[in-house]
């Protein structure tokens, strides 16, 4: 039938990041964001005894996602990817502009 009842609730607030990225993006693109900030912090992680910005940048988000294990605090507020694009930057300058 035709007949639907909004519930208004508060079901947006799973106080997780990483359930707020499946229950905001979905299954694909929350796995694919996840796989994709699992590649570059797996390659910071080469990059952090060469360069303090990496360091710096990594240990920063990390900060983050530690918090965001109790709040919504990576999906809430796009600040958090900063550090980490900051990071990502900085090895893409010591790989290109340093050979």
């Amino acid at each position: 039938g035709g007949v639907y009842e909004l519930l208004d609730s508060e079901l947006d607030e799973l106080h997780n990041s990483v359930l707020c990225l499946y229950f905001y993006f979905g299954y694909i693109v929350a796995t694919l964001m996840l796989i994709l900030m699992n590649r570059i912090l797996f390659e910071a992680s080469l990059y952090i005894s060469k360069n303090n910005y990496v360091k710096d940048g990594v240990m920063a988000f990390l900060a983050f996602l530690l918090l965001g294990f109790n709040e919504n605090t990576v999906i809430a507020f796009s600040i958090c990817f900063l550090s980490l694009f900051i990071a990502y930057s900085e090895i893409n300058k010591y790989k290109y502009c340093q050979s």
